[in-house]
């Protein structure tokens, strides 16, 4: 018989006893916890369906500007009696046990590591010191009031990667503090690169016949009805980061100066972080144009279908059919640059400027990652001389995001 059933005798049934250990507000929390439990889904939802703040593309330029200014001239620690634009080698410099290398960061250090194994075996033998690449350098705990570390997009960086080498902030950072020795910039990274912590430009790669320069494209969808600079007012264009001068600088000038548009009002500017992100944007109609160096384009052209944990980063297959060139002027800039910290000593210097050049493309995975562009040695440059066009444009640059 049910406890809620009537007895036979018609009385009701006498109270049924508490449980033990039982709490009279357990019939209130649990209702309350359910209620809560709801609110909080429904914020999640609430939260998911806001508009995000958008990007604040005016502090992202001005940030640029107090950037260049700093580094558009060599830093009051550095000497240069030699007028070369470049820091003097210290007369105390001394010879490291070992040497630190570094390509222009990705995100993937082991795999760079990789595909220079062979270089840095090579440049072991003519130096006669170990080459080592540098993943990853002893952050230190962080600063008081400092703020959090990011990367070249502006975006913090996860706590599981800070100290990796995977960003030009970060590559600086060793390059100055003496834990980097070898390393490559990006044309657009070289002077501040040279004025910040004390970079010695030394050799770029070029083809057979000493080509070792390359074009700016600007790139936009195959079906796109735009024809030239100027129909891109009002539109997206997405940069790699503003201290690429192939993937944001010289392309700002030219639009400004060519298509007669003002970055801050005629477009807007998308940071994608790095060109293959530019260019998957532009791919995947998340952006209107991308620009990009020619070499890089035909190396990205030729490379396979992305790995699993490329596509997480946004990187995605994409073909020469997918794109159309705007008409733009044509001026070549040098290449990706490799080069030393100023705090070595001449004689180890030049072993390094003779294992560049005595080092083989052929048969290396750093042949193959440069076949496409059709480099296959290292050739000599100077900062002085072939960076004039560079350093015209960062200052070029710099007016048009000072004037009106």
């Amino acid at each position: 018989m049910s406890a809620s059933t009537p007895n036979a005798g018609g009385t009701p049934p006498s109270p049924a006893p508490k449980k033990s250990g039982g709490s009279p507000l357990a019939g209130a929390v649990i209702p309350l916890i359910l209620i809560l439990a709801a609110g909080g889904v429904f914020g999640v939802f609430y939260f998911l369906n806001q508009k995000q703040p958008p990007v604040d593309e005016g502090k992202i330029l001005n940030g640029y500007v107090a950037a260049a200014e700093k580094f558009s001239k060599l830093a009051d620690e550095y000497k240069d009696a030699d007028s070369d634009l470049v820091a003097d080698t210290p007369a105390d410099a001394k010879e490291p046990a070992e040497l630190f290398f570094c390509d222009v960061p990705g995100p993937n250090p082991d795999a760079d590591e990789q595909t220079w194994k062979a270089f840095l075996e090579h440049m072991t033998a003519a130096t006669g010191k170990p080459c080592k690449y540098l993943k990853r350098v002893d952050a230190g705990p962080p600063q008081p009031g400092a703020a959090p570390p990011t990367d070249d997009a502006g975006e913090p960086i996860p706590q599981e990667d800070v100290g990796a080498v995977k960003s030009f902030s970060a590559q600086l950072g060793a390059l100055k503090s003496g834990k980097l020795h070898v390393a490559a910039f990006t044309t657009g990274q070289v002077r501040q690169a040279v004025n910040t912590a004390g970079f010695r430009p030394l050799l770029v790669p070029a083809d057979k016949g000493g080509k070792a320069t390359y074009r700016v494209r600007v790139l936009v969808p195959a079906n796109s009805k735009v024809q030239s600079l100027a129909d891109l007012k009002g539109k997206t264009l997405a940069v790699s980061a503003l201290s690429s001068n192939s993937g944001a600088k010289a392309p700002i000038v030219l639009l400004h100066d060519e298509g007669k548009l003002n970055p801050r009002t005629d477009f807007k500017i998308k940071v994608a972080g790095s060109y293959w992100v530019a260019l998957a944007q532009v791919a995947k109609g998340e952006a209107d144009a991308t620009c990009i160096a020619s070499d890089l384009f035909d190396r990205e052209l030729a490379r396979g279908e992305p790995t699993d944990a490329e596509k997480k980063l946004g990187r995605v297959k994409v073909t020469a059919d997918q794109f159309r060139e705007l008409a733009t002027p044509p001026v070549e800039y040098p290449r990706v640059c490799f080069g030393v910290s100023h705090t070595l000593p001449q004689p180890l210097v030049d072993k390094i400027k003779a294992g560049f050049a005595s080092f083989k493309f052929e048969g290396t995975d750093v042949g193959k990652r440069y076949t496409p562009d059709g480099a296959v040695k290292f050739q000599a440059v100077e900062f002085k001389k072939d960076w004039e066009g560079v350093r015209k444009i960062d200052d070029r640059l710099s007016d048009i995001l000072k004037g009106p």
